[in-house]
């Protein structure tokens, strides 16, 4: 079988699931884990034609394994953004709710009100000076920072992970 058949067809959504590997976020790929391709990539350009360069292929079903041609559709960085807006997929929960979460509400409130060095402030919430920074700075936790934040930083420090 070419890889090309390599998809069974689902009669209820129209959708044709790709049969081969998949990566860790669902879409279909041909090609070893280095330099492979997504599925739907390659079924768009063998039945409507080349991708522009920058061009995304979107998928209306909103199934990654999916590569029938009359479910996707190109679309820029802003398109395909927008298109994942509307169909309510992409926002990622805050504060206590993100399940990357080390901290609690309390605890964030403690991080701000306290004026030690981020690295003494790091070491005893068990976490890295970068996340203490970006507390501070309101670049994580910032619907706690905008109202609690009484702590100024120095504009030279500048936050290279978060919480």
């Amino acid at each position: 079988m070419s890889w090309s058949e390599n998809y069974i067809p689902v009669p209820e959504t129209g959708c044709w699931l790709w049969l081969g590997k998949w990566d860790v976020s669902g879409y279909g790929k041909l090609g070893g884990n280095v330099g492979s391709i997504q599925a739907s990539r390659e079924f768009y350009k063998l039945h409507r034609g080349p991708i522009a360069p920058g061009m995304f292929v979107c998928h209306k079903c909103d199934t990654p394994a999916c590569v029938n041609p009359e479910h996707l559709f190109l679309g820029d960085q802003a398109a395909n953004l927008q298109d994942m807006k509307l169909k309510g997929r992409g926002r990622k929960a805050a504060g206590v709710q993100n399940s990357n979460a080390r901290l609690g509400e309390a605890q964030v409130l403690e991080i701000l009100g306290d004026r030690r060095s981020a690295r003494l402030v790091a070491m005893d919430y068990g976490i890295c000076m970068q996340s203490v920074y970006a507390i501070r700075h309101g670049l994580t936790w910032n619907s706690l920072t905008k109202i609690a934040c009484s702590w100024k930083a120095s504009s030279r420090e500048k936050p290279t992970c978060a919480t």
